[in-house]
């Protein structure tokens, strides 16, 4: 059956039983309107109308920054212009001179030490060594490398002296 003798069939309203299956596979010719499709087949004969297909959205792969590489150095770090040395990052051992200033009983500042480190401190003139707990920064004059805690000084040298050479290390 052509798509005008089934076009026809719908406007003399045929029985549906008189319209063949086949004459719905015409879609190439002419739409296919869907109310048309309704008056012509019967409710017992499925009507299959086929869709495009969905899109297929796929989402962007993550971004993956690998991390910076690390890196340490173990040369030698110059604090001051004075004559001071610091050794590795694993060890550290400075000398220049040491002075004393009023704080804390068995306290000391530094420049570099981290905050509660423990620095064992000798005097280079009399080989007398101790130790004191960085809580402060400082000194900031050329060449000197730690302040003690009056006590600390003492048990080194005199408090007279005011300043002397000293090796630190922690």
């Amino acid at each position: 059956m052509s798509a005008k003798a089934l076009t026809n069939a719908v406007a003399n309203k045929s029985h549906p039983s008189n319209v063949p299956v086949e004459a719905l596979s015409f879609g190439a010719l002419m739409p296919i309107d869907v109310a048309l499709i309704s008056t012509v087949v019967s409710p017992a004969i499925p009507v299959t109308v086929a869709l495009p297909p969905a899109p297929v959205v796929v989402p962007p792969a993550p971004v993956v920054v690998p991390p910076a590489p690390v890196v340490v150095s173990s040369a030698p770090v110059v604090v001051s212009s004075a004559p001071v040395v610091v050794s590795s990052a694993l060890t550290h051992v400075m000398s220049g001179i040491g002075s004393w200033y009023a704080t804390f009983f068995g306290s000391c500042a530094n420049l570099s030490a981290p905050f509660g480190t423990i620095i064992t401190i000798t005097d280079l003139s009399t080989g007398k060594s101790t130790t004191c707990r960085v809580d402060d920064r400082g000194p900031y004059v050329t060449g000197r490398v730690i302040d003690l805690s009056p006590d600390v000084f003492s048990q080194l040298s005199s408090l007279s002296n005011g300043l002397i050479p000293v090796k630190i290390s922690w």
